[in-house]
């Protein structure tokens, strides 16, 4: 038997008795199809990377199980049927990734205004100073140029 890592997403839609009842389903599903659940976890309500059928968030759950791998395909076939299902995928995994969690979202950070202003002071003070550039009338620039050339031409 191999040990597979499902993680599936349940509509926000849905109330907690709902969800929990879903959660049942997708545990017979399993056992149905001759799997042995070790470990369930609820990873939590989370905000989607982009709208699925209109959901915006979304309940993931992470269960590890035990299964044949010529049962897998059937317990595929059965979580495509299952309408309440968002989004899921199944992998191999090794029984030491059973206790690392899911990297946590990150948060957006606040900064205050004072931290932003010693940023910006920090930067400037870093920054190399600029070279001013000197304006020069056409005349000058005449000059140079001719100056210039007279030194190229002659050096050859």
């Amino acid at each position: 038997m191999q040990l597979y890592d499902l993680l599936y997403i349940i509509s926000n839609k849905f109330t907690d008795e709902e969800i929990n009842s879903i959660k049942e389903q997708i545990e017979i599903i399993i056992q149905k199809n001759n799997g042995i659940i070790v470990k369930t976890m609820e990873v939590g309500k989370r905000k989607l990377s982009y709208p699925i059928k209109q959901d915006r968030y979304g309940s993931y759950f992470r269960i590890f199980f035990n299964l044949d791998p010529i049962d897998s395909k059937k317990l595929n076939r059965d979580l495509k049927l299952s309408t309440n299902i968002i989004r899921y995928q199944i992998i191999k995994t090794k029984a030491l990734f059973m206790e690392s969690p899911l990297p946590k979202m990150p948060t957006e950070i606040k900064i205050s205004k004072e931290e932003k202003e010693e940023k910006r002071e920090k930067e400037e003070k870093e920054e190399t100073p600029k070279i001013q550039k000197q304006k020069i009338s056409l005349d000058e620039l005449d000059k140079l140029n001719e100056e210039n050339l007279d030194k190229i031409l002659s050096h050859e």
